[in-house]
């Protein structure tokens, strides 16, 4: 009989047409369930689903409902089951620390030495801050090594977004060599991944988690992509986008045309993700 209170997690991916396959494999393999595919005239998007890992809570709600399913008389021998575990658990404790006693030769000396010594007085406990939470937008007429990258700038910025594959080597060797440093470029909303409305493709104020983005180089347009499939790490909400700008919008939706600043986090070549870590977005 089906569990109708399964709860489910979802991932969405993008790919060229033609190259899903090893995608597809690659996420079953680690249990997830393809549930929709939307294909465009190069790329393809997949969306997938898996169920979310039960909570300790959760287990032990199944075991108390399948303990009251049982008939009486098992349920009783179960009981008497756990009571002698649990008296053999505390009787083993205490004769493990009567045997400690007795090798402290002594009374009141071993239990002095075991007590902790008091605090001073005046000591005065610290309270430690979290760090801030705000990221500073690089100066892009800093430092050479903390300056922002622009497609003027750098020519391995500007050959990344012009890329026809986002699975070129290319796209690999630029993540390793500038691994850390922050980017900036237009782009577009290629995929917005709603997991409460999978179908949605929109994430507005009122999703508090549960979004994925993923960005594209250059203006949007439905029949042709170029550049990378940049994933945007660590962001599930609107909030995480560090919208800014006087005309912030309430939500965002695949299609929308942004100038970002993010700093540049990993690549993985399945499913060709240019992972980034988002500074700043800005609607265009």
């Amino acid at each position: 009989m089906a569990d109708d209170t399964v709860k489910y997690e979802f991932k969405g991916a993008v790919t060229l047409r033609g190259m899903e396959a090893p995608t597809i494999a690659k996420w079953r393999t680690e249990g997830w369930e393809l549930i929709a595919q939307k294909p465009g005239r190069v790329r393809i998007q997949l969306m997938f689903r898996r169920p979310k890992p039960k909570s300790a809570g959760a287990h032990l709600a199944a075991a108390w409902a399948g303990l009251r399913r049982l008939h009486p008389s098992a349920r009783a021998g179960v009981a008497l089951t756990g009571a002698l575990v649990l008296a053999a658990a505390v009787t083993g404790v205490a004769l493990s620390g009567g045997g400690s006693h007795a090798g402290g030769g002594g009374g009141g000396g071993s239990v002095a030495a075991a007590e902790p010594a008091a605090a001073p007085a005046s000591a005065t406990a610290v309270p430690t801050l979290p760090p801030s939470s705000v990221t500073p937008v690089p100066d892009a007429s800093g430092p050479a090594s903390e300056k922002i990258l622009t497609r003027k700038n750098n020519e391995d910025l500007a050959k990344l977004l012009a890329v026809g594959d986002p699975g070129d080597e290319f796209v690999a060797d630029f993540a390793k060599q500038y691994e850390g440093r922050t980017i900036a470029f237009n782009g577009n909303v290629t995929v917005v991944s709603n997991h409460d409305d999978p179908a949605a493709g929109t994430c507005d104020d009122d999703v508090l988690a549960g979004c994925d983005f993923m960005l594209g180089a250059g203006d949007f347009h439905r029949d042709s992509a170029v550049g990378p499939n940049f994933k945007l790490d660590g962001v599930d909400s609107l909030q995480g986008l560090r919208l800014i700008g006087d005309d912030r919008p309430t939500s965002i939706s695949a299609g929308d045309d942004v100038r970002v600043i993010a700093v540049v986090e990993r690549y993985e070549s399945t499913p060709q993700h240019l992972f980034l870590r988002p500074v700043s977005t800005r609607v265009r």
